[in-house]
């Protein structure tokens, strides 16, 4: 069994990108950060950046608001509470920063959460080319919000307040 384990080290580490995923997406997570970090794309991903013994939750955190840009994955398993808890940080880090941008990435059948319902999505799934969604991501990683002519694709069309954001629970 190969376990990768990185520590995150916001001191000495220009962070990409942040991955969220479910227990379940596991497996995707992991393909996806692989396939940006070759295409030169700084990953943080909980499976390899959280050191054993660490507060994970201090380390998310941090992570969440060092992050350039946010990947939500969804799946099409159920929702646990620690995803929801990560989503609703992840949406108060871009609120927070007009500079963060969140990318969302529908795998599978999966449909998206009713927040990012109005937000232009990618989706992995079988007929979809690996490689030409990555790419795609790759390239609105690496444009950031705000120096892509087409970033506001991926913003939602209006903000949500806390009790809109409380309803989609």
């Amino acid at each position: 069994m190969h376990v990768r384990v990185e520590q995150y080290n916001s001191t000495d580490f220009h962070m990409d990108a942040f991955i969220s995923h479910s227990g379940t997406d596991k497996v995707v997570a992991e393909r996806l950060a692989t396939a940006l970090q070759r295409r030169g794309i700084n990953v943080w991903l909980d499976s390899w950046s959280l050191t054993p013994g660490e507060p994970f939750q201090a380390a998310i955190d941090r992570a969440l608001a060092d992050a350039r840009t946010i990947i939500l994955l969804v799946g099409s398993g159920p929702k646990t509470d620690w995803q929801d808890l990560e989503w609703r940080k992840a949406l108060e880090a871009t609120w927070s920063d007009p500079h963060k941008q969140l990318l969302g990435v529908l795998i599978g059948k999966a449909d998206a959460p009713p927040f990012l319902k109005e937000w232009k999505m990618l989706r992995l799934d079988p007929s979809s080319t690996w490689d030409s969604v990555i790419d795609q991501l790759a390239t609105a990683v690496r444009e950031g919000k705000g120096k892509s002519h087409d970033w506001r694709q991926w913003r939602a069309a209006t903000r949500w307040n806390s009790d809109q954001l409380q309803a989609w629970v």
